[in-house]
């Protein structure tokens, strides 16, 4: 996790039954379908008002949505927002939680998908179908880290989208991966190498995803304190 997010979890990490601000209910309100502005609010408006929502904000704008209905006009533009990269307010720890809200669900196979990325990132959320744009994506990694590709069976209830079925422009092949339900080990099938550095083929074993813990204890907590308010 860069330093950044270190920080940004540090400034949220405990739970509160906190006022939202206008800007983090004005994305909720457009985004669950709540009152007339939402029905006559197009992508775009959404697009910008996702990006407004004050880091401090997020976790208690993810809790809130659970159990929301999303409209499908939402759920396209947020695959719209994946792709053009979601805002940096948004901390690592929430973004599997805040995916599952918002990607309109998948309802394919389980998959044989591919990474490639740095040693040491491998959980991430982004795969691919393809080998080939898994060992292309790792050589265009900076040639001062190794970088590996990695294979992986995920199960259809971890694979949380599928974006090349909605932006079938790109070539990527991209899929969105829920990192918490990876497999145990993940199979290194190809690498890169790097002033002389040669990693080994073979399997890694299941490590933690920069969400796992927050995820974990944060929405435990806030749930806590509903309950206690109730």
């Amino acid at each position: 996790m860069r330093g950044d997010q270190s920080e940004q979890l540090m400034r949220i990490r405990t739970p509160s039954l906190k006022m939202l601000t206008m800007q983090s209910q004005r994305f909720l309100e457009i985004t669950t379908a709540c009152g007339e502005r939402a029905l006559s609010t197009d992508r775009f408006d959404w697009a910008a008002s996702i990006r407004q929502v004050p880091l401090e904000d997020w976790p208690e704008v993810v809790f809130k949505l659970r159990g929301q209905m999303v409209r499908p006009l939402i759920q396209l533009a947020f695959v719209e927002c994946w792709v053009m990269g979601l805002p940096e307010s948004i901390p690592n720890a929430v973004k599997p939680t805040l995916c599952r809200l918002l990607f309109p669900l998948y309802r394919g196979p389980d998959r044989t998908l591919y990474r490639g990325c740095r040693q040491g990132k491998e959980r991430g959320m982004s795969w691919t179908g393809s080998r080939k744009m898994a060992l292309r994506f790792a050589k265009q990694l900076p040639r001062s880290t190794p970088a590996i590709v990695l294979e992986a069976r995920v199960s259809s209830d971890a694979i949380m989208a599928d974006i090349g079925q909605y932006m079938k422009r790109r070539s990527e092949d991209e899929l969105v991966v829920d990192p918490d339900m990876l497999p145990s080990k993940l199979t290194v099938v190809s690498h890169t190498f790097s002033s002389g550095v040669r990693l080994a083929s073979g399997s890694i074993g299941k490590g933690k995803s920069v969400f796992s813990a927050f995820r974990r204890s944060f929405f435990k907590d806030l749930e806590k304190l509903r309950d206690a308010e109730r």
